[in-house]
This record gives C-alpha cells, structure tokens and sequence, in this order.
C-alpha cells in the first residue's frame, strides 16, 4: 500500500473501513442481544478491540458505545469530539475523545 492509500477518499481506504465494520456488526449485535438491546458503554482500554479498530482519533479516545440507533447523549462522555460509526443493521458504535 502507497501513502496515497491511506487517504479518507481513496478507495483502498474506503474499502478497509467497510471491512472494519463487517467484521464489527456481528459482534455488536451479539453483545446488544446478550445485554437485551441496551446501550453498552466501555472505557477506552475495555472496549473490544474490533470497535477499537474504528477509532481514526489516534489516542485520545475515552469512551466506546455501542447502541441500536443515535446515542445523541454521547457527547456528555466527550470533552472534544465524538464520531459515529454505522456499523449495519441500525447499529451504532460511537467514540468520544478528548482531542
């Protein structure tokens, strides 16, 4: 892979980000079936690494939720920034950071 690949346009990176999130939905959806559907919420350094992985915050980040639909709270768990993660099938994984 070129430096090029690793811009937010290109479609090696593109394409790397839907595998991210494939490999994310059948985890989430078995964690929020295993919770009854509530909203999961992880430190940081808890969280599964395959909702890790999506972060794009380079380590700053504080918090990991997972939920079925928009977590418009989120940003109570964040000092600075929040990104939102669809990730299939109405379910969600957001990530606060303090940077």
């Amino acid at each position: 892979m070129t430096v090029i690949d690793n811009l937010p346009d290109s479609e090696a990176y593109q394409q790397g980000r839907a595998r991210l999130k494939a490999k994310a939905l059948p985890i989430a959806k078995t964690l929020l079936q295993n919770a009854g559907y509530a909203t999961l919420v992880y430190p940081w350094k808890d969280a599964p690494d395959v909702f890790r992985a999506l972060s794009e915050n380079g380590g700053d980040e504080d918090f990991v939720i997972v939920s079925r639909g928009d977590v418009w709270w989120a940003y109570k768990l964040a000092v600075c920034d929040e990104d939102v993660y669809d990730v299939g099938d109405g379910i969600y994984v957001t990530i606060t950071a303090h940077s």
